[in-house]
């Protein structure tokens, strides 16, 4: 799906990303980033998700909400979505 029909479908432009702190999870909150969206991210480490909330806000993010968590706690995960 583009980027420009995904943002009609989404017109909050939010988004949750996991495992934001770097690899493909980082890449793809750069596109988001990019076009202004405000990103929700998800990292087990807390330096590298401060880090790549800086790189984010820098890229463009309206915002960028970190959350530390493991997505294989439930509990951990689900306090992330809460928030």
């Amino acid at each position: 799906m583009s980027a420009a029909r995904l943002a009609r479908r989404l017109p909050g432009r939010r988004v949750f990303i996991t495992g934001g702190g770097s690899g493909l999870g980082l890449a793809l909150a750069e596109g988001f980033a990019r076009d202004g969206w405000t990103i929700g991210l998800v990292d087990l480490e807390p330096a590298r998700l401060e880090g790549a909330r800086t790189h984010l806000l820098v890229a463009g993010a309206k915002a960028v909400l970190p959350y530390v968590a493991d997505v294989t706690d439930e509990a951990s995960f689900a306090s992330a979505v809460k928030a």
